[in-house]
């Protein structure tokens, strides 16, 4: 043994055989200066030819002495500096200070770092494989252990080639990659191709081989096979990525579709998605053509009866996990696939797609629609192709509007074919905006709002358009060149528009247009190669539908599944009506009105109602979008003067029906049931006015009948509160409202009327709010004070309707006020407004209580109730604004329900009939007491700033829909300490300041003859809110 060799087996032996923390740092600083020192570690920091001799010399002592010194100097190593990490770790190797500690743990890390040169031998493998057996229930420890032989094998480059030391470089990899715990297996393959690269052809082969076997090994633990298929990836990946790519690697093929179809539907999701990963890594590997034959492999399983030009019987189906990883594999495939691949057996891809979407797992319908989706973008600027999709899915399914269950007339059976089917329309209709959108409004390139980038596009590419006409003048063919000529830089809908068009103008004396418009496609997509008819021969056999023909079916469609007694039905229909009806509005706005012009005279059944009253409330929603934009339009616009000529012309057609739609809505107003009906029409009622010139006689009588509707709904919500008890007296009916199905409002299906009444109240003052306050600027009516500012306090989580709400307050406020201010009012209503007040002071009371309501908002909330009071007898009204302020600023005070004017609480009785405090009054409110604008910034800068129905929750109010996005409250990230001490200390202050600056202004109004009113007050009550009070004040 040389010098060193004899030393380093000195030092080791002396560190493994003592407990004594001075002993082992001593010894391991010597290792280090030891190493650090010599030549040889000199040299290999300089030249990769020469490496440490740490383990050679412990590895020449545990053969010739037959200890196993390397085994046990390794074992010291990590577990020294690793097993403390483990949580169930009971051993505690020192027990020391934390900076001894650190100082250890910094010397160990070093001399793993120079164990990392070290030469690959046997005994060291052998050592290395002891300890991964060692630390079998310490998985941070293998994790380390792991890494480290990693970097080793790494840093051997292609000595681990060796015959001698490769089987068990081979079992430590594949422990490693198979290891029960997901870190470690992840890990290993994250750094496998280090390792690869250095692998010759047969030990390559070898590894490859052994991870099969373990996949296809029915005892293998599903972790082992989880790592082996990583593993296998890694390899593919290797493989992929070499563009040397031997012949010889060809045995990667030979196993790997048998393999990954066995995994494809293994009961862990984690398999079966890397499965399907290694399969598409293959496949990107591949040419056109055994690609091609890859995915009519995949076609091959889906389809057990063997027949792809019919659909797969539910039976004949393949079980959940099988079809959704296959499907997955189809979509993917679909992308990277070429179009003119797919087109010959379109038809038959789409049948057995189609099949699918009646599965019985809701997992498989939802992946199958995706497949279709990518078939659309595949085909995204041809219309045929579109259509063709758009005429398989609607085909077999005759709408009946009864019971799914009890539908014969359909050949779709299964209520999962229906929502298969929708799940596809909704994704269809999704992208058919978002295309409109792009090519019509939007930026060509992405923003920073993340607005979509332009599609790649396939038979009819827009980066050849530019081409395309020559090549048509050289065939001599017009009518084409007169056709594809307007597709340049259009959107998908309107290429279709321009193509049904064409068709109708030439069906008569031209024979089989889609299957010529194909061919026309591939000519100028491929420049003159030669066309090949069976691409497109089955084309002869499909009738391919208009495309308003489409639309329309798939409406009634939609309406079916909304009325049926399916829930998962009805739920899904709910979600694709937004963007169905936005896509028949672009498409071409006279059809949309032709469609609810024919569904809502159909006044004997609901369900055509219903479908037509949300089609036109959809659309006047979306004007009011879109007339913003019209005096200020975008810059994002492509071409603006385009744009704003689209916008007008949805507009003008709307309001050329205006007073039609008034008549239709006062009918739907005059129900006696309370439902869907009622909120539409009030909503379309609101839009009308707002935006159009209506008949204002016809609005007078809309506005009480709209009023009366509102006042008994209240009621019916609320018969406890003493609100009820002031409103006006009505003859009052019988609630009526479904609880459920689809005209009902109730998301929980209601245990009495009350609960009912109360989710209609919130369903309609959602669908309005937002017109609420332009709508009640023209109408004078003083009892919706009170009912307006109950609703403050019952949205007050909701920021956006509460700000609305509180506009429509500040609205208010100025309506009623000013005329018992300039006493221009009558002594009988005098009394109504004073009655309206004081109850609204109450509310407000109960808002400013409320302790998660927004200071911001709080602050407009004491606005208002400053220019509310000052008609008002402070004795009546103080003391309950000062609980409540109480309450807000005491953590742990009252809550917030005794402070509203529910049954049973007193007002005094005397409180109108007390004059108010006088005061020096110009004939006009200052901007201080009444603020009518401040909410400068509204929120309409959202990313599809035209769109209505994608922006938000699909499901939701479309207004919601088009604000949500770009309404911030914190500015901040998800991870902010929302409960830290600064936010809450700033918090508190801003409070304080918010009711000092309040009791100042109040103060100044209230106080008379030197009278300290507020003082007085303050001091009636409870000592802890004097206490509180005058804290704040001082």
């Amino acid at each position: 043994m040389t010098d060193i060799q004899t030393k380093t087996c000195s030092i080791v032996s002396c560190l493994v055989s003592t407990q004594e923390f001075n002993s082992q740092k001593q010894s391991l600083i010597d290792l280090t200066v030891l190493f650090n020192a010599s030549d040889q570690f000199v040299l290999k920091r300089k030249s990769a030819a020469h490496q440490s001799e740490l383990l050679s010399a412990l590895n020449y002592r545990t053969v010739t002495n037959e200890s196993n010194l390397t085994y046990k100097f390794l074992l010291y190593l990590f577990r020294t500096r690793f097993e403390w990490m483990d949580q169930n770790n009971q051993h505690k190797p020192f027990h020391s200070a934390s900076r001894e500690k650190a100082e250890i743990f910094d010397q160990i890390d070093l001399l793993l770092k120079i164990i990392s040169t070290e030469s690959v031998c046997v005994e060291s493998l052998q050592a290395f494989k002891q300890i991964g057996q060692e630390f079998s229930r310490f998985p941070v420890v293998r994790s380390q252990l792991a890494g480290h032989v990693m970097v080793w094998f790494s840093n051997a480059g292609s000595q681990i080639n060796a015959p001698e030391i490769y089987m068990l470089i081979q079992d430590i990899l594949l422990s490693a990659i198979t290891d029960v715990w997901s870190t470690v297996r992840k890990s290993t393959c994250a750094r496998l191709n280090t390792i690869l690269q250095h692998l010759n052809h047969a030990n390559l082969h070898s590894l490859y081989d052994q991870l099969i076997q373990i996949c296809l090994e029915k005892s293998s633990p599903w972790q082992s096979v989880d790592g082996a298929i990583l593993g296998i990836t890694v390899i593919l990946n290797q493989y992929g990525s070499n563009n040397k790519a031997e012949p010889s690697l060809d045995f990667i093929k030979t196993n790997l579709l048998s393999t990954v179809f066995s995994l494809i539907s293994h009961p862990q999701l984690t398999i079966r998605e890397t499965a399907a990963k290694s399969l598409l890594v293959y496949i990107s590997c591949l040419g056109e053509h055994e690609a091609l034959i890859t995915f009519q492999k995949v076609l091959f399983l889906l389809n057990s009866q063997h027949n792809c030009d019919e659909e797969v019987s539910v039976s004949g189906l393949v079980e959940a996990y099988k079809a959704e990883g296959l499907l997955n594999i189809c979509c993917s495939m679909i992308k990277i696939l070429p179009l003119k691949c797919l087109l010959p057996k379109l038809l038959s891809y789409l049948t057995v797609f189609l099949s699918y979407l009646s599965h019985e797992a809701s997992t498989v319908r939802q992946t199958t629609s995706s497949v279709f989706k990518q078939l659309l973008l595949k085909a995204d600027s041809n219309p045929v192709l579109f259509k063709l999709i758009l005429t398989k899915l609607t085909a077999d399914w005759l709408p009946c509007y009864t019971d799914s269950s009890s539908n014969t007339l359909s050949l779709i059976k299964r209520w999962e074919g229906k929502e298969g089917r929708l799940f596809v329309y909704e994704l269809i209709c999704e992208y058919l905006v978002k295309n409109h959108w792009l090519n019509t409004f939007g930026p060509l390139q992405p923003t920073k709002h993340g607005e979509l980038r332009r599609l790649s596009t396939s038979a009819l590419s827009e980066s050849k358009m530019e081409n395309c006409n020559d090549k048509i003048k050289d065939n001599n063919d017009t009518v084409w060149h007169e056709v594809i000529s307007e597709f340049k830089d259009k959107s998908l809908l309107e290429k279709t528009r321009v193509y049904d068009e064409f068709t109708k103008q030439h069906e008569k004396c031209v024979n089989d247009l889609p299957l010529l418009f194909m061919k026309q496609c591939r000519l100028y997509t491929d420049g003159h190669e030669s066309i090949k008819p069976l691409e497109f021969i089955w084309l002869k056999n499909i009738r391919i539908a208009y495309c308003t023909e489409l639309l329309e079916t798939m409406l009634h469609q939609t309406i079916e599944c909304l009325t049926d007694g399916q829930w998962e039905l009805a739920r899904i229909a709910q979600q694709v009506l937004p963007v169905l009806s936005e896509v028949m509005r672009w498409y071409d706005i006279d059809i949309n009105i032709k469609i609810i012009d024919k569904l809502i005279v159909c006044k004997n059944d609901d369900r055509f109602m219903y479908l037509g009253i949300y089609l036109l409330k959809e659309s006047l929603e979306h004007c009011v979008r879109l007339l913003p934009l019209l005096k200020d339009p975008p810059k994002s616009w492509k071409n603006p003067e385009r744009c704003v000529e689209i916008i007008n012309v949805l507009i003008e057609k709307l309001k050329y029906e205006t007073e039609r739609y008034i008549i239709l809505s006062e009918e739907m107003l005059n129900r006696l049931s309370y439902d869907r009906f009622t909120c539409m029409a009030t909503e379309i009622i609101l839009i009308l006015h707002n935006t159009f010139d209506v008949n204002k006689d016809k609005m007078k009588i809309l506005h009480q009948a709209i009023f009366n509707k509102w006042q008994m709904l209240y009621q019916f919500s609320h018969p406890t509160s003493q609100i009820c008890h002031m409103l006006p007296d009505i003859s009052k009916t019988e609630f009526k409202s479904p609880f459920t199905g689809y005209l009902s409002c109730c998301l929980v299906e209601p245990e009495g009327d009350v609960q009912c009444a109360r989710q209609v109240e919130k369903h309609l003052v959602m669908s309005i709010y937002e017109y609420m306050s332009t709508y009640l600027s023209h109408y004078t009516q003083p009892y919706y004070l009170p009912i307006i500012a109950h609703y403050v306090g019952q949205f007050a989580d909701d920021s956006l309707i509460s700000k609305e709400l509180i506009q429509c307050l500040m609205v208010l406020c100025r309506q009623v006020i000013e005329p018992i201010l300039t006493k221009s009012i009558e002594t009988e209503d005098k009394q109504t407004y004073l009655k309206c007040i004081f109850y609204t002071l109450k509310e407000l009371a109960a808002v400013i209580a409320i302790k998660t309501f927004d200071v911001t908002l709080l602050q407009k909330v004491l606005s208002a109730y400053f220019v509310l009071c000052r008609p008002i007898n402070p004795i009546k009204h103080l003391p309950t604004v000062l609980k409540a302020i109480c309450s807000r600023l005491n953590k742990q005070r009252r809550n917030t329900v005794e402070l509203s004017p529910r049954l049973g609480s007193s007002i005094g009785g005397t409180v109108f009939d007390i004059p108010p405090p006088s005061f020096n009054y110009q004939g006009e409110l200052t901007a201080l007491e009444i603020e009518t604008d401040f909410y400068t910034e509204r929120d309409t800068d959202v990313i599809y700033t035209e769109c209505l129905s994608l922006n938000g929750c699909i499901g939701g109010s479309s207004k919601r829909r088009a604000v949500n996005l770009s309404f911030d409250e914190t500015g901040g990230d998800d991870d902010d300490d929302w409960d830290s001490w600064s936010e809450e200390e700033e918090s508190d202050t801003s409070l304080s300041d918010c009711f000092r600056s309040f009791f100042h202004q109040l103060k100044q109004t209230i106080d008379k003859d030197g009278k300290d009113v507020l003082q007085e007050e303050i001091d009636k009550l409870k000592e802890v809110d004097v206490n509180v009070l005058n804290k704040l004040l001082n």
